[in-house]
């Protein structure tokens, strides 16, 4: 991919002559563009759908487009009824025109026909090429370029300044180069960054399983080295959740590695952004108070909610709530240890209540566990940290690889549909690539 990055910044070239605007987000564009307003190819679409919302697919606006919803397994807020949503047909420009800055995308090109929040604009497009005005405004939505037409403290463009607002029209045949071309590019990017995601995917199952295996007896560290024990070496658990573990470890109760209590009450109005103690609950930070509950290294487990059974190892003075299990480890046990042991052991699993799922402190404690010597549990983590060390860098690279081309996805096409380089005469491989809406900006943000 670096020969390819090569290779596109090479074969890009500016124009040969170039004008000045009077937009404060382009200084110049080619000499032969025209200039032309918003309203006079972008006609304002507002058909209710009223009585008849249950007749349209329901649409939103993502980072990846403008997207169908499933309303049998919606996830998020909806309205009671979607009388007052709106007509969106296919090659509809959709613009949220409000809360820019908080909004993640602020433009998307409809493919369906559907309806959508009567809060946005929908325009029909005439006299331009719907992709390449697309392009256009998810430029400047990636960079936030429209900042001079924001209004109010909700950072509002009114519609009549948007219509009046100008845009850069280049030649009919240009655009369709233009969008050709993108599409192209940002396809070969997009492909780059699946198969980067799935290195990242396999890494972080690698990780899982290793620890798993070390955790369990399957794996052993003698000289430094990591080798698969023999079967010889194991004996039967008599555990629910592992098989077989080393001759010499022990079968216990989690309870006997050591306490396990409820956090203390804390109210939110209690907590704030700043203070002296950080405040935990069950899945993580909540923010800080100034006095504390507990002061050394422990183990919180989540007590409440879908993500019940985290387990998040904290040290020092610290105030944990009623939300977590705080667990004070016995001396012959390592709290490293405790904390991959207890993850890969899975409480979640054991939460009831399907509305609200909690672990109850009498049930997890009676859970068989295993119990290595205390020097085999250091060994354990010493070695762990050291693989998932390794690990962690590679996919921090390969994260680093996703972010710079994703960069360069978002300036190429901001170069290329403001004119800062010409690609009229590249050719493209138009058999070898898909098209992929938000093929690169639902990796920002």
């Amino acid at each position: 991919m670096e020969s390819e990055k090569l290779k596109i910044h090479n074969e890009l070239r500016p124009y040969e002559e170039y004008k000045e605007t009077d937009l404060l987000w382009i200084d110049h564009i080619p000499k032969h563009w025209n200039m032309i307003r918003n309203k006079n190819v972008m006609k304002v679409q507002k058909e209710i759908v009223g009585e008849n919302h249950s007749k349209y697919t329901l649409l939103s606006l993502t980072k990846r487009g403008i997207i169908p919803r499933d309303l049998e397994n919606a996830k998020g807020k909806f309205p009671k009824d979607f009388e007052a949503y709106q007509v969106v047909n296919p090659n509809n420009i959709v613009l949220c025109l409000f809360d820019m800055d908080e909004t993640p995308r602020t433009v998307g090109l409809s493919s369906m026909k559907g309806m959508i929040t009567g809060s946005y604009n929908v325009f029909k497009i005439e006299n331009i090429n719907e992709k390449y005005l697309y392009y256009y405004y998810l430029s400047l939505d990636n960079s936030k370029k429209l900042r001079a037409l924001y209004t109010g403290l909700r950072k509002v463009i009114h519609i009549d300044t948007f219509l009046r607002t100008k845009m850069p029209n280049p030649p009919m045949k240009e655009q369709i180069k233009i969008v050709k071309y993108l599409d192209y590019k940002l396809s070969k990017i997009s492909k780059f960054i699946k198969a980067k995601k799935k290195i990242i995917d396999l890494l972080k199952q690698e990780k899982k399983v290793f620890i798993n295996e070390i955790i369990i007896g399957k794996l052993k560290i003698e000289n430094g080295e990591c080798k698969v024990r023999y079967k010889s070496e194991m004996k039967q658990s008599h555990i629910q959740w592992v098989k077989e573990i080393p001759k010499h470890w022990i079968k216990c109760k989690l309870k006997h590695l050591g306490s396990f209590k409820s956090g203390d009450c804390i109210t939110s109005s209690q907590i704030d952004i700043e203070g002296k103690y950080p405040v935990y609950g069950g899945n993580g930070l909540r923010g800080y108070f100034n006095k504390y509950t507990h002061d050394g290294d422990y183990l919180l487990i989540g007590r409440q909610g879908a993500l019940c059974g985290n387990v998040h190892l904290v040290k020092g003075r610290l105030w944990a709530s009623e939300h977590a299990v705080v667990v004070t480890t016995n001396s012959n046990v390592d709290v490293n240890w405790a904390k991959y042991l207890i993850e890969t052991m899975n409480l979640n699993q054991y939460s009831q209540s399907a509305a609200q799922p909690g672990l109850a402190i009498e049930r997890i404690i009676n859970i068989y566990t295993i119990l290595p010597p205390i020097e085999e549990q250091k060994k354990i983590v010493e070695y762990i940290k050291r693989v998932i060390d390794k690990i962690d860098k590679s996919i921090l690279h390969i994260n680093k690889e996703i972010s710079l081309i994703t960069e360069y996805g978002i300036r190429l096409i901001s170069d290329v549909v403001t004119g800062k380089v010409d690609v009229r005469n590249i050719s493209i491989d138009e058999a070898n690539y898909e098209i992929e809406d938000e093929a690169i900006n639902n990796e920002r943000k």
